[in-house]
C-alpha cells in the first residue's frame, strides 16, 4: 500500500500577515516552522492511524510525504478518516488557505506502478480539496464548509475572529488579533533560542497545536519519553537524539531553518535586516526551484523494481535545501538571510536586496555541483519590498517571476529554464556574473564620483528606445547617435589622468560601439545593470 500526502496553499498562508502589529519576520519564522510540523504530525497520524512504524516513511518534507507499508482490509476507511479529520482541523485553523491531498493504492502492481497510480490520484484529489467534508452520498453538503462569523476580523490576518490584545513592540498601539496570529507571535520569539521539539499525543497548554497534536519547543534536552510523547527531534544537530528515546521515535531530519541575529544572539526584525542593504535599504524575496523534476523522476523510476532509487533522492534533494544551504548560511558572508521555506526542491528566502541578489548564484553553484551532473538546472525570480510593507505582494512577484525564467528564454537564448529574473530582465547563470560584476563597477563610479547618478536615467531611457517594444523606428535609429553625443559631451575623455574615470570612458565607449547589435552582457542586459547600480547608490533622502 502506498500513501502520498501533499500540503498545497503554503505560499498563501505563509504571506497572509498585514504588516500591522509589526513583527513581520517573527510571524513568518513561526508559520514557516508550523508548516514544516504540519507535514510531519499529518504522516505521523496517517502511520498512528495504520499502526506503521517510523520506517514506512519512504520520504517527508517541503509539505509532502509518502508512506509505503502494509495493506489490512480497512486500511483505505481509516485513511479517509484521517483525510477528513485533518481538513476540517485545516479549514478551522487555517481559514482554508491550507488543504492536504491524501490518497491512498492499494491495487496489485509494482511499487512503480503504484506511484505513478497514486500520483495520478494526487492531481485529482487536488482539484477537488474539500470533497472529504463538502460532500456526502455523491452530493454537495455545504454546511460543514461553513466557518464562525467574523463579527470582528483579526488585525494580522483578517480570517479569524479577533480574541486577544497584543501590543505592537514598535508603535506601542494594541491591536486585536486571531488566537493563532498571538500564537504565531510567540513562538517566533522563542523559536531562534529552542534546541528540541517534542511531539505529544495531547496539546500540552504551552504547546502549538499542529494537526490536533501538540508540538512542544525546549531550549533543553527532553526526558525519556512518557506515556503520550511521539516523537523527538534536536534542532540543531538532527543526528544527535536525546537519551532515553527509542529510535523509531527520533525524527532524524534538519526542521531549523536559519535565522539572522544580532551580536547578543537576538534575532534581527525586517527593519534591521533592510539596514544591512547597500544602497536603498529594500529587502529581497529570492524564490528558487529545480528545472525538469519530473524528467528526473521518470528516469529514477524507469525498470525500477521498488521506491529506493526514489526515496533515496528524495532525501538528497530534501538535505540539499534544507541542510546544505542552511549550512553556507550560517557563514558570515551570507547570515543575514532569512531561510522562509526550504525543502523538496524549493527554497524561498528573504534579505537585504544586494546578498540575495548575489547568492544566488551562489546557490545555483552548489546545486550544479551536487546534481548538475544528473541533468538538472534551477531557476530563480527575485523581487523587491520595503519592510514596512506587507510581504505578500514581494512573493507573488517573485514567483511570477520564476515562472518567467522557466518558461521564457533569455535575450540570445533559444531554451528556457536554468536562468534569474530581477530587475525587469531574464537572463543565462552564465551572464550571472556579468550583470553583477558591471552593476557593482557603475555603483563603484557613482560612489567614487567619476560618474554622476544622473547618467544612469539617461542610458536607462536610451536603451528602452533602441531596444524596447515601445519604440517606433525613428526613435530607434536615434537612439545610438544620442547615446554617442551623450557620452561624447558628458563622459571623461580618454586622456584623463584619473585611471577609474578612463575605465568609465573605455566601457561608455565599448557600450556605444555594441548599442545597435547587443552582443555583449553589458549591452544586452544594460537595464538590469542600471537598475541595479541605481538601487545600490540611492540614498535615504530618495526613499519614497
Amino acid at each position: 500500500m502506498l500513501i502520498v500526502g501533499d500540503l498545497s496553499g503554503i505560499q498563501d498562508y505563509l504571506f497572509d500577515i498585514g504588516h500591522e502589529g509589526g513583527g513581520q519576520a517573527r510571524r513568518l519564522r513561526a508559520r514557516s516552522f508550523f508548516i514544516q510540523m504540519l507535514a510531519e504530525c499529518a504522516a505521523l497520524r496517517v502511520r498512528r492511524g495504520l499502526g506503521w512504524t517510523a520506517d514506512t516513511v519512504v520520504f517527508s518534507g517541503a509539505g509532502k510525504f509518502m508512506l509505503s507499508g502494509p495493506t489490512t482490509s480497512d486500511a483505505v476507511a481509516r485513511v479517509q478518516i484521517e483525510r477528513g479529520t485533518l481538513n476540517c482541523w485545516l479549514l478551522t485553523q487555517t481559514g482554508g488557505h491550507l488543504k492536504l491531498a491524501l490518497v491512498a493504492d492499494v491495487d496489485a502492481g509494482s511499487p512503480v506502478d503504484q506511484y505513478e497510480r497514486a500520483m495520478l490520484a494526487l492531481q485529482k484529489e487536488k482539484l477537488r480539496p474539500w470533497v472529504g467534508i463538502g460532500a456526502s452520498d455523491g452530493r454537495w453538503n455545504p454546511d460543514g464548509l461553513i466557518l464562525d462569523p467574523l463579527d470582528r476580523p483579526c488585525a494580522i490576518c483578517r480570517h479569524r475572529r479577533a480574541a486577544v490584545d497584543e501590543r505592537d513592540r514598535d508603535t506601542g498601539a494594541v491591536h486585536r488579533v486571531c488566537v493563532r496570529c498571538r500564537s504565531d507571535s510567540q513562538v517566533g520569539q522563542r523559536l531562534p533560542r529552542m534546541k528540541w521539539i517534542v511531539i505529544r499525543e495531547t496539546p500540552a497548554a504551552e504547546d502549538m497545536d499542529v494537526a490536533g497534536l501538540g508540538v512542544g519547543l525546549s531550549a533543553d534536552p527532553p526526558a525519556p519519553p512518557e506515556s503520550g510523547d511521539l516523537a523527538v527531534a534536536n534542532l540543531q544537530h538532527p543526528d544527535r537524539p536525546p537519551d532515553g528515546w527509542p529510535r523509531e521515535r527520533i525524527l532524524a531530519r534538519q526542521l531549523a531553518r536559519h535565522i539572522p541575529s544580532d551580536r547578543d544572539g537576538a534575532p534581527l526584525d525586517f527593519t534591521e535586516l533592510a539596514g544591512e542593504a547597500r544602497g536603498d535599504k529594500l529587502l529581497g524575496v529570492l524564490k528558487m526551484d529545480g528545472d525538469s523534476l519530473g524528467v528526473k523522476l521518470d528516469a529514477l523510476l524507469r525498470d525500477a523494481v521498488d521506491l529506493e532509487n526514489l526515496a533515496r533522492f528524495s532525501r538528497r534533494l530534501d538535505e540539499f535545501m534544507a541542510g546544505t544551504l542552511d549550512a553556507e548560511l550560517q557563514k558570515s558572508k551570507w547570515s543575514k538571510t532569512y531561510t522562509i521555506f526550504a525543502g523538496g526542491d524549493d527554497l524561498l528566502l528573504v534579505g537585504p536586496w544586494h546578498l540575495l541578489f548575489a547568492y544566488a548564484a551562489h546557490v545555483r553553484d552548489l546545486f550544479m555541483a551536487q546534481f548538475g551532473a544528473e541533468g538538472l538546472t534551477i531557476s530563480a525570480g527575485l523581487s523587491f519590498f520595503r519592510p514596512t510593507r506587507p510581504i505578500l505582494r514581494a512573493a507573488e512577484e517573485a514567483e511570477r517571476l520564476l515562472e518567467a525564467a522557466k518558461t521564457t528564454p533569455a535575450p540570445n537564448a533559444h531554451q528556457p529554464k536554468d536562468q534569474m529574473a530581477s530587475f525587469g530582465q531574464i537572463w543565462k547563470w552564465t551572464d550571472h556574473q556579468g550583470v553583477l560584476s558591471s552593476g557593482e563597477q557603475l555603483a563603484r563610479w557613482i560612489d567614487g564620483k567619476q560618474a554622476k547618478r544622473g547618467w544612469l536615467f539617461t542610458l536607462l531611457e536610451l536603451v528602452e528606445l533602441r531596444h524596447g517594444s515601445g519604440a517606433d523606428t525613428t526613435d530607434r535609429l536615434r537612439a545610438t547617435a544620442r547615446l554617442d553625443y551623450h557620452v561624447t559631451r558628458n563622459y571623461p575623455t580618454i586622456r584623463d589622468r584619473d585611471p577609474e574615470k578612463v575605465a568609465l570612458r573605455e566601457w561608455a565607449d565599448r557600450l556605444v560601439r555594441d548599442f545597435d547589435d547587443a552582443k555583449d552582457v553589458q549591452t544586452t542586459f544594460l537595464p538590469a545593470i542600471v537598475r541595479y547600480a541605481l538601487t545600490a547608490t540611492r540614498d535615504a533622502a530618495e526613499e519614497d
